[in-house]
């Protein structure tokens, strides 16, 4: 070997250990088990069916046709760029709309059982995306958050467990993802972390979610005064399940007021934290978004928090 061409190879050894030795230090802080992709994915799944179902199967003709409060031509006029981008805007038939919900609903199935789950989760992007965009009056926060992370979750290997795909390779003795990702590292591949740009994206954007919503409580009179939870549990429209029943001990929803806000502020450990300490504030948080979903009108915003 010359001399220029054994400098190259020194060179690209060393490049690929440092990768590596990066990659390990980031993998406790920055890396996804991959029980928590299989996870995150039949959870996301079974919130875009319960979502399809529960609220816009019922009122399809209502909201997405042109006989209902949206007719295509208002949407045009009013959002010209979303009219044009959704698949759910080329016809205003209730039938159309009920055609596209169901292959919506397929491509969910598909996702929940892990079949052609890059495929289906792809697919399930485009088609809430239109949904959404048929008529973005009818939406809120976590149909926003659902999407984002459903794309992001085309660059994670979700089928890695408690999948048709992974039963598929395993039957033709071929790896999984996830399985490759441990064997490099030389760990259990059962447990292994899978640390990559995907997973740091989507571990960063959703702190970042967290953070900002910490700013802006910081940002908020009532917030910072400890009266916004209570006065929210005032509003009898947005209160249902054990809702009335808590709203009558103002100091306890001062407390979750406070709570909540410290919560916010620590989401960070999230990333920084590594084992019982970080999974002891995942579930946390899917405790309060859950309490959420006990209490509140917040349609499918609590389930698409505790599923991410």
């Amino acid at each position: 070997m010359t001399q220029p061409s054994q400098r190259l190879s020194d060179a690209g050894s060393r490049y690929a250990a440092a990768r590596e030795s990066l990659r390990e230090r980031a993998r406790p802080h920055l890396g996804i088990d991959p029980r928590a992709l299989g996870a995150f994915r039949i959870a996301a799944a079974l919130v875009i069916l319960s979502d399809l179902l529960i609220y816009r199967l019922p009122a399809v003709r209502t909201f997405y046709t042109d006989d209902g409060v949206l007719p295509r031509a208002t949407l045009a006029e009013v959002f010209p760029l979303l009219e044009r981008a959704s698949l759910y805007a080329i016809s205003g038939s209730a039938r159309v709309q009920t055609g596209l919900l169901a292959v919506t609903a397929v491509a969910a199935a598909c996702l929940l059982v892990g079949y052609r789950t890059r495929a289906a989760a792809g697919l399930s992007v485009l088609l809430l995306a239109s949904l959404y965009a048929r008529n973005p009056y009818v939406l809120n926060g976590g149909n926003t958050v659902l999407v984002a992370f459903l794309f992001l979750s085309l660059f994670l290997p979700l089928d890695a467990r408690w999948s048709l795909g992974a039963g598929r390779r395993s039957v033709r003795g071929e790896p999984n993802d996830a399985d490759g990702d441990a064997g490099a590292g030389g760990g259990d591949a059962g447990d292994r972390r899978i640390c990559t740009i995907g997973t740091a994206v989507t571990l960063l954007t959703l702190v970042s979610i967290y953070a900002a919503n910490a700013v802006s409580k910081y940002r908020s009179g009532a917030w910072m005064s400890g009266t916004a939870v209570p006065r929210i549990f005032q509003l009898g429209e947005f209160t249902v399940g054990l809702g009335p029943l808590v709203s009558e001990y103002t100091a306890a929803l001062t407390a979750i007021n406070w709570l909540w806000i410290a919560l916010l502020s620590v989401s960070p450990l999230l990333v920084v934290a590594t084992g019982r300490r970080r999974t002891g504030i995942a579930l946390a948080f899917v405790s309060a978004h859950l309490g959420m979903a006990a209490t509140m009108r917040l349609a499918v915003f609590p389930y698409v928090m505790s599923a991410v």
